[in-house]
């Protein structure tokens, strides 16, 4: 009994592969005549080519995640545009001074109105010193993508200048080494992603465009009558 069902088995076996090769072999003569059709349809190819390769342009490299040029208006009693507060602003790279010496609530106020992302209300010098008058920063919430990292910068350096300052701190510096990517540019980390994703939503616009001209055409049912399945069509 054992050597019968041992030889029904292998025969099952070889049929099945016998069936799945004569099925790859139509597919692959099927996808020839697809590809020798698409070299000579010039509109199709330049959809494939030009379609992709201007999502991925378009999306990857002009929609940047890394924040620049950051409005920042400043209100305070007098205009310090060589100050120490002046160069911790410019050395972050993140924001752009609008106005300086504004009077107070006036940076506030332009960030209600829309013309800055970040206000800086200041003390006056004669409370600076006390404990009560404590600078105040207003920021423009709508787009927080750009400006978390640029106020996170912001921080960074005020503290860095206050530990420069102090002469209670006694650590040494800290050196911040950026790896791979040191200029922190988005495009890095999403082109990569936004290619698999164009190519599969192009694929399928495609391949639908593709079968509804087959049936404008008449060539879908001419396909059907060859010995192809429906299913390897």
């Amino acid at each position: 009994v054992r050597p019968v069902a041992t030889t029904l088995a292998l025969r099952v076996r070889l049929r099945i592969v016998q069936l799945l090769s004569h099925r790859l072999t139509r597919m692959k003569a099927m996808a020839w005549l697809e590809c020798l059709q698409l070299i000579r349809d010039r509109t199709s190819l330049a959809l494939i080519v030009t379609v992709p390769a201007i999502q991925i342009i378009l999306f990857g490299y002009a929609v940047n995640l890394h924040p620049k040029d950051v409005s920042i208006v400043i209100a305070r009693d007098h205009d310090g545009s060589a100050d120490q507060l002046h160069r911790t602003i410019t050395e972050t790279g993140y924001f752009s001074i609008l106005a300086d010496g504004l009077a107070s609530g006036a940076a506030e106020q332009m960030v209600r109105e829309g013309k800055a992302l970040v206000g800086l209300e200041l003390p006056p010098l004669s409370d600076s010193e006390t404990l009560s008058a404590e600078p105040r920063i207003v920021v423009d919430a709508t787009d927080p993508a750009a400006v978390r990292p640029a106020l996170a910068a912001l921080e960074s350096a005020y503290w860095r200048q206050v530990a420069q300052r102090s002469p209670f701190v006694l650590a040494p510096s800290v050196d911040v080494t950026w790896l791979y990517n040191p200029e922190s540019r988005t495009a890095w980390t999403i082109v990569p992603g936004l290619i698999g994703v164009v190519v599969m939503i192009s694929m399928l616009m495609l391949g639908a465009l593709t079968l509804v001209r087959e049936r404008e055409r008449g060539s879908w049912e001419t396909l059907l009558v060859t010995p192809v399945t429906a299913l390897e069509v």
